[in-house]
């Protein structure tokens, strides 16, 4: 039985269309404000049922009482350090890029990490069980690097519950990925970390905590509100100030000054 670093990436379980396979990045303005523009094109996001079929599927194999978990996946190179081999559940190969140079390296991010770590070491390799569905095709295994190719051997989400006297898993993490899963799966996303049993250690992301959010889509659309009235507000003030002779901008019109 081989000890490997084994990780998962909510998104893997949030059924999602390929269209909306973006983020730009795991920090605050994207963990909030883009789901608030989202909101109002696609609002059927949701967890996927066989996310209940995750953990009986690895705990057996899991040696550990510890769960680390983090909003952003690139949290997982440190705690991979140790290790020669990964297993991944993910709807993403995170190793995206063309070059692995210097300047590559020390731009680490959710999107190459595995790349990074894996160019450490040439002995190092990865099972990832790709979640076709989320976001992903089953095409996406195709834009692998070349030079990772041999080292990453992908198999289907639905052949987790094989992998039992495969691996012995001594670290154990879960990201969020807020970038990729929408706050008003949060809820699913905490019930589901709980379903381990294990002891939750978080870990820091730059001042976004995995446990925050947990929007609705109402509560969402009702921020979307709120924010066009006040825009439009500001404007009509514009407006009003632009047709006024007597005023000056100068000095920002009554109300529009941000001190």
């Amino acid at each position: 039985m081989t000890d490997a670093f084994l990780t998962i990436d909510w998104d893997a379980y949030v059924q999602k269309p390929q269209m909306a396979d973006c983020s730009f990045g795991e920090f605050n303005t994207n963990l909030s404000m883009l789901w608030a523009f989202r909101v109002q094109f696609i609002r059927s996001w949701a967890p996927r049922k066989d996310r209940h079929v995750c953990w009986p599927a690895l705990l057996p194999s899991v040696h550990t009482e510890q769960l680390y978990v983090s909003d952003s996946h690139l949290n997982a190179v440190m705690l991979a350090s140790h290790f020669d081999t990964i297993v991944l559940v993910d709807a993403h190969h995170d190793c995206y890029g063309k070059s692995w140079d210097n300047a590559v390296r020390n731009n680490l991010h959710c999107g190459n990490w595995l790349a990074w770590w894996l160019s450490k070491r040439k002995r190092r390799k990865v099972v990832w069980y790709h979640s076709v569905g989320s976001y992903t095709t089953a095409d996406e295994a195709e834009t692998i690097p070349k030079l990772f190719k041999r080292r990453i051997e992908v198999r289907p989400l639905a052949a987790l519950p094989e992998l039992r006297q495969e691996f012995s898993f001594p670290v154990v993490h879960a990201c969020r990925s807020g970038g990729w899963t929408p706050p008003w799966c949060d809820v699913a996303w905490l019930k589901w970390l709980k379903e381990t049993g294990m002891e939750l250690t978080y870990l820091a992301d730059d001042g976004v905590d995995p446990l925050l959010r947990r929007w609705t889509p109402a509560e969402t659309r009702s921020f979307i509100k709120q924010w066009r009235a006040g825009e439009e507000a500001v404007a009509s003030m514009v407006t009003a100030a632009s047709n006024n002779p007597l005023l000056s901008f100068t000095q920002p019109p009554a109300g529009l000054n941000p001190e």
